[in-house]
């Protein structure tokens, strides 16, 4: 080591060498001062030469590169652990508030009664709320808490404000099942945890899931998407532009969060007839590596089998948002069988009907005005034609839901329909009356962003911690979840009783929330991510 810096020393002084003749005699002032800046110099030129060979360790990913990583990261959660403006319980204070001066609009005789889970941008809280809109319950698992310091799948994730639940599901016992994301982080599935009903994690899947899940409880399996960057060409798709983010199917045991098989997309494209779409897409311009963008897949369950005809049961929807693309997957060969695009854009939540048709949420291919909106389609997988779409040409309502996007068709045949930004639940009835209206009370705001009108209802980003995107709901029948059967009613408001509530008109019931608040923000704030 010595030896090492006397070579540096001398490399130096050979260096100023040159420039010496320019200088005064020894004797001179700046010649008093280089010799006492000799040692600061020396100093300063050790940090260069550390700086440089830690940016490539970092860069190329080479020894130490881990320990390094692990106490970088360590530090960077201490740091925000001190910050109370990075911890993720406010969040869920802030969406809480919103829940408590939501607004609600029921119609009791016409909306289908149940419990609704929700998730929302931000909150690493799931809630289940009754029709008036009240928290029957709720799971909280901050994501550093359910993976501790074991998280191979993720090595440097972002901050914690940043981490909340996209999906989830809640089994008859309680269970919740929820699948986290990392906003801004690419790739930003960060993974699957199961918590009991008292939010105690039973297990973790550390892998790069992402988005939503089928829980297939009788079979006791979860059918969910994973990514992951592919960096150089795949045999048989040399074709295609690399790198790029590959997509996954994978089955996991219910039980024990235990991964019991894998599709691969491509390959499931690859040598069918249907690989023409891996080809014949445009990719999304500032993002051309995000190859499929799956945001949902469904199993075809035997009692739906009978209406789709051209499908065998077990078979799986998933839907491709980049290639505005739904496709059914054969989990025994891992082919697809069929696959369509439509006059669909960006869509979510693709799912089988009893009808025999696919219902979907088109995200932008409603165009109205020079405007882009959303809106919900029905498709007949057989004619290959539109049965039923809201709004349609009789209902005048207009929401744009740019990222994210849920839809459920109920038991009684209305729909349930999620608008990201307007933090609103609708239920409809097949003629497109608004039967049951849930608002989260939020700052709102009005945006103009490259070329297209947000309406009002989206939301302002600049506080973190603030509720700012509904990006998951589920309503559940009571019968669904018996571990709240002891909540079945309605609890009353202050100075009600349950009397006062049986006795309400079946019409409507209103609950008002404080003025909302109008803010500015700038018109170039649009996440990208989702």
């Amino acid at each position: 080591m010595r030896a090492v810096l006397e070579k540096t020393i001398k490399g130096l002084w050979l260096l100023l060498k040159p420039f010496s003749i320019l200088l005064p005699g020894e004797n001179s002032r700046i010649t008093k001062l280089l010799d006492k800046i000799q040692l600061p110099l020396f100093i300063l030129c050790l940090c260069l030469l550390f700086f440089l060979v830690g940016s490539a360790v970092f860069y190329f990913q080479i020894p130490p590169y881990d320990k390094i990583s692990s106490a970088f990261e360590g530090g960077q959660a201490w740091i925000e652990a001190q910050s109370e403006e990075n911890d993720p319980s406010k969040t869920s204070e802030d969406v809480e508030t919103s829940i408590n001066k939501r607004k609600v609009t029921w119609n009791r005789e016409e909306a289908f009664r149940g419990l609704t889970l929700i998730n929302v941008r931000y909150s690493d809280t799931a809630y289940l709320i009754d029709m008036r809109g009240k928290i029957v319950h709720r799971w909280t698992m901050p994501w550093r808490q359910a993976f501790g310091n074991q998280h191979p799948h993720v090595v440097r994730p972002v901050p914690a404000k940043r981490i909340f639940f996209e999906g989830g599901q809640v089994l008859p016992n309680g269970d919740f099942i929820g699948v986290y994301t990392g906003d801004t982080d690419t790739p930003w599935g960060y993974g699957i945890v199961k918590v009991n009903k008292n939010s105690k994690v039973l297990w973790t899947y550390k892998q790069k899931a992402h988005h939503n899940m089928y829980v297939d409880i009788e079979a006791g399996k979860i059918y969910a998407t994973v990514h992951y960057f592919i960096k150089t060409p795949e045999p048989g798709l040399e074709g295609l532009s690399y790198p790029l983010m590959a997509d996954d199917i994978v089955v996991l045991s219910l039980e024990t969060g235990k991964e019991l098989d894998r599709i691969r997309m491509l390959n499931a494209f690859k040598g069918t007839p249907f690989d023409v779409y891996l080809y014949h897409y445009p990719p999304v311009p500032k993002a051309p590596w995000d190859f499929f963008h799956t945001n949902n897949v469904m199993k075809l369950e035997p009692e739906l089998a009978e209406k789709f005809p051209m499908f065998e049961a077990g078979q799986l929807l998933v839907s491709l948002r980049n290639a505005s693309l739904i496709a059914v997957i054969d989990p025994e060969t891992k082919k697809v069988v069929w696959a369509t695009t439509g006059p669909w854009k960006n869509q979510h939540h693709a799912q089988f009907l009893p009808n025999g048709r696919i219902l979907l949420m088109d995200n932008m291919g409603l165009y109205l005005n020079k405007s882009v909106y959303t809106q919900i389609l029905e498709f007949d997988p057989i004619t290959s034609g539109i049965s039923w779409r809201f709004p349609d040409n009789k209902v005048d309502y207009k929401f744009l839901n740019n990222i994210y996007g849920h839809v459920q068709r109920l038991p009684n045949g209305n729909t349930l329909i999620g608008e990201t930004f307007g933090l609103r639940l609708i239920e409809i009835t097949p003629e497109g009356k608004i039967v049951w209206n849930y608002k989260l009370a939020m700052p709102t705001r009005k945006v103009t962003s490259k070329g297209r009108d947000f309406p009002e209802g989206v939301l302002s980003d600049k506080r973190l911690n603030a509720a700012s995107a509904l990006v998951n709901h589920h309503r559940y029948t009571y019968e669904e979840l018996p571990f709240v059967k002891s909540l079945k009613k309605d609890k009353p408001d202050e100075g009600e009783t349950a009397d006062d509530i049986a006795a309400e008109t079946p019409e409507e019931i209103t609950e008002e929330p404080e003025e909302e608040v109008t803010e500015e923000v700038p018109e170039d704030e649009e996440n990208q991510d989702e």
